[in-house]
């Protein structure tokens, strides 16, 4: 679950912009507004099953439409409730 966190805020928080500790917080929260948002939710779900998911084969094609479409709210939520910006921002060396 870390590494998603990490993974997840690294590429939504662009390290051009980000430059110091209170701004990549300042940026991880706003990230984590817009993530928090089920339309947000929705529609990544659908983009990652559209971009990655339906590029595999049937069997794991299934489970990984079933997991973002479905599951992504719950990691999403996980992640959020688990790491505040401040533990991202040090995971990703700003802070």
């Amino acid at each position: 679950m870390q590494t998603l966190a990490i993974i997840i805020l690294a590429v939504l928080i662009p390290s051009v912009y980000t430059t110091t500790c209170s701004q990549c917080i300042e940026d991880a929260i706003k990230v984590e507004n817009r993530l928090t948002n089920i339309t947000v939710q929705i529609e990544l779900g659908q983009y990652l099953n559209k971009t990655i998911c339906q590029h595999l084969p049937d069997p794991e094609k299934d489970v990984c439409g079933q997991i973002v479409i479905v599951d992504l709210p719950r990691i999403i939520d996980k992640v959020v409730q688990k790491y505040s910006p401040e533990d991202i921002c040090q995971k990703l060396g700003y802070c």
